[in-house]
């Protein structure tokens, strides 16, 4: 008797998924109606490529983003990737068709693809966003702010909030301790865990010591720096420092500069100083101007000045006077949104009434980026992005 062979199913990719029916048609609806609300700000649509040069996406976050890019070498030998995000493919693009530093409104849709290495899949993701290049000022940051609230708006989704913080404030605070910026780095990147209380100053100062970023009571130590030590070094220092900054140098050029800089390894007092004042600075979180106010009393308190609070606040009022609810803007200093890419404000959205907020997007300023991707000037920049797979569940359908 002949035996039937049974041939197994080829299934989808974990992490994929298929969109049918209603599921499909609420997805097209809600990207139509955020294209709309774009289009009537003067954002014009944009279809970038899924495929770019790797190279792309990591100029733009380093290491914190290539854990999760989906990489591969193609048949010709160039090593490239699955989008992550729109953002870079946009700014690439601008700089192609070598605009100048006018204006421009790029409104973008489409799915993007991550690598989660907890669960060892590939996500996949649908994105709607905006890109204003070329602007710089606090008109342009409500624009884009307000524009991210009214597609929420229009989607019937106003049990949310806007949730900022600003990263250039931050670093201004930190320039205050005479601090070089690898330090100051160092201790952004630490924010979350001084946040929860993973990490306290002693310990964040203990680590700085010990990879030769700051400087200990024994000063002869600084003459005994090897050329391992400054490897170690090295090693650390790409952790927390975005792969554009170090320009044209070779590692080589890196280590040499290292080992001469350590001889002026900054100071432990100030390190611990800045540190415990960031420490007190990520607890403060709340409604925008409240906790603009304890922030306020906090930097006076140390005799810092508060004038970039001062223009901050003058933001947040902007936004209340453009019609969003008081209540519904909030600052928290701890919010951390890849920190080696924003340079500005940034700011989550997110979604209230359910059993726990959900994340929906986000966005901020980053006036880095257009130099860091090859561009001849320096051009401001800042945009947003909703999360599709996160709001459509959330949708009323007829």
């Amino acid at each position: 008797m002949e035996m039937s062979v049974r041939i197994s199913r080829v299934n989808k990719l974990p992490g994929m998924e298929d969109l049918f029916d209603e599921n499909f048609s609420v997805l097209q609806d809600l990207k139509l109606e955020i294209s709309q609300t774009l289009y009537a700000g003067g954002y014009l649509e944009i279809d970038t490529p899924f495929f770019e040069d790797t190279e792309l996406f990591l100029r733009k976050s380093g290491a914190a983003l290539n854990s999760q890019l989906y990489s591969f070498v193609d048949p010709g030998g160039k090593k490239v990737s699955i989008r992550p995000e729109f953002t870079s493919s946009v700014i690439r693009n601008y700089i192609e068709r070598n605009k100048g530093d006018s204006p421009q409104r790029i409104q973008y849709s489409g799915p993007v693809f991550r690598y989660d290495e907890v669960e060892s899949k590939t996500i996949q993701l649908y994105q709607s966003g905006a890109e204003l290049i070329g602007s710089h000022g606090i008109n342009s940051d409500v624009e884009i702010s307000l524009l991210a609230w009214q597609g929420l708006n229009k989607l019937g989704l106003v049990d949310c909030k806007l949730n900022f913080n600003n990263i250039g404030i931050l670093f201004g605070v930190l320039n205050n301790f005479g601090l070089s910026r690898l330090s100051q780095s160092m201790i952004m990147n630490n924010l979350g865990f001084l946040k929860e209380g993973d990490v306290d100053p002693d310990r964040l100062l203990a680590n700085a010591q010990e990879i030769r970023i700051v400087s200990d009571k024994n000063d002869s130590s600084k003459n005994d720096f090897s050329e391992i030590d400054a490897e170690k070094m090295y090693t650390e220092m790409m952790r927390h420092t975005p792969y554009s900054s170090l320009g044209r140098r070779t590692k080589k050029q890196i280590i040499d500069r290292l080992i001469r800089k350590v001889r002026d390894m900054d100071s432990p007092e100030n390190f611990f100083s800045a540190v415990s004042l960031m420490k007190s600075m990520v607890q403060l979180e709340g409604h925008s101007l409240d906790v603009l106010n304890q922030s306020k009393d906090l930097l006076q308190s140390k005799d810092i000045d508060i004038d970039s609070l001062v223009g901050f606040e003058g933001f947040f009022k902007k936004l209340i006077n453009s019609g969003i609810p008081e209540q519904n803007i909030f600052l928290s200093w701890g919010l951390l949104r890849g920190l080696s890419y924003y340079t500005g404000f940034t700011f989550d959205m997110v979604l209230l009434g359910s059993d726990s907020p959900v994340f929906c997007g986000g966005g901020g300023r980053y006036d880095d980026l257009v130099s860091a991707l090859g561009g001849e000037k320096n051009i401001p920049a800042l945009g947003f992005a909703y999360d599709l797979n996160a709001i459509l569940p959330y949708i009323k359908t007829e």
